[in-house]
């Protein structure tokens, strides 16, 4: 089977397909318009790697407009060219605005597109223009992929096409419960989510602000894992509200340090504003966290509220603290909820299984 695949080279969720897909056997061919991470693929005997190098063409002759960054269709000649010479079973596009353009416009079929979550939920609200650029590539492909329930109805505002189910799974085997060292008696809370508004870090801070000054006589410790343009705002609100010495920022960690890094805390936090599906809650629930999580779709619809974790109403930094404070002082609920986070990760979200699925999905459109 030859993929030829459109994702960023970069992209940790890329890497994966990539490595999950080439240890069946797949032969890629993958296209990313950055050269950043290209190395990472040197290790597969059955993959190539094929860059425009975009982002370096945009920092020395694009502006900052819409218009501009249209320069990259300049790249479709370049992957036509790439397509004949390959001659994949199909091409697949993940990220259905950009990437999903670029494949819309090189005519190949069969032609599968993933949405990834900004591609629908903010990309054609952008302008009318955007909104028909998603609808043209959705047009065009002979199939559409959704990793949950809830980005799939967003989905079909755009196209009358039924979008297949593929959840983005964990690999069950990296993220278990494991005992990692740790001040005996530090009560940590943590999170692992870029530092954009959209992920509710601020909600976070002030919820952790309210548990604190609630368990006073704690060793309490907020560890936030990654990066992101709020990181010094984010950090004044933590002085603001008395709570800097008590909150570690660790910015970026690699991926397979993630499994540790949860591991560490008694109570993963996520309160996001909006979110498409979930992965590092999962993830927590994979190594037996228990979690508190807002009630935004993707949420609702990977965690078991009461069983599972707790979910609260967005913007309600009073009420996920009340959740947080909950688990922290019944250590039979947290371990409980913990334990049926790993089963119900393991039941339906394991990483074989989606990729199992990916497997089926190009068996039943392979030319």
């Amino acid at each position: 089977m030859k993929l030829f695949m459109m994702s960023d080279a970069g992209n940790v969720h890329t890497q994966r397909w990539v490595s999950a897909l080439a240890g069946r056997g797949v032969e890629i061919m993958l296209f990313s318009l950055s050269d950043k991470g290209i190395e990472f693929y040197d290790k597969f005997r059955n993959v190539t790697c094929v860059s425009f190098a975009y982002d370096s063409l945009t920092k020395k002759k694009c502006g900052g407009n819409t218009f501009s960054k249209l320069r990259y269709l300049n790249t479709i000649g370049f992957i036509k060219k790439h397509i004949k010479e390959f001659a994949p079973d199909f091409v697949h596009a993940h990220f259905a605005s950009s990437y999903g353009l670029l494949g819309a416009l090189t005519g190949k079929h069969p032609y599968i597109i993933s949405m990834w979550g900004s591609d629908v939920y903010y990309f054609p609200r952008i302008s009318p223009l955007h909104r028909w650029i998603l609808k043209y590539n959705l047009s065009r492909a002979d199939v559409i992929l959704s990793t949950s329930h809830v980005m799939s109805a967003e989905t079909k505002l755009y196209t009358d096409k039924e979008p297949l189910i593929t959840p983005f799974g964990v690999d069950i085997e990296k993220f278990s419960p494991e005992v990692v060292d740790r001040e005996v008696d530090e009560i940590v809370i943590g999170t692992v989510k870029t530092l954009l508004p959209v992920y509710g870090i601020d909600v976070l801070i002030k919820s952790f602000a309210l548990v604190k000054k609630a368990m006073s006589g704690k060793k309490l410790k907020l560890i936030i894992a990654g990066e992101g343009k709020e990181r010094e705002a984010l950090e004044a609100l933590c002085v603001e509200l008395g709570v800097r010495e008590n909150v570690e920022f660790v910015g970026r960690i690699a991926n397979d340090k993630v499994p540790e890094f949860i591991s560490r805390m008694d109570v993963f936090v996520a309160l996001s504003r909006n979110e498409s599906f979930g992965v590092a809650v999962i993830e927590a629930m994979a190594c037996g966290v228990p979690v508190v999580v807002s009630d935004a779709d993707g949420f609702r619809e990977v965690v078991k509220d009461g069983t599972t974790g707790f979910i609260v109403p967005r913007e309600d930094a009073e009420a996920a603290a009340e959740k947080i404070i909950a688990l922290l002082n019944d250590a039979s609920m947290a371990r409980n909820m913990g334990q049926e986070g790993r089963r119900h990760v393991v039941e339906n979200y394991s990483w074989k299984s989606s990729v199992d699925t990916m497997m089926q999905v190009y068996e039943n459109y392979k030319k």
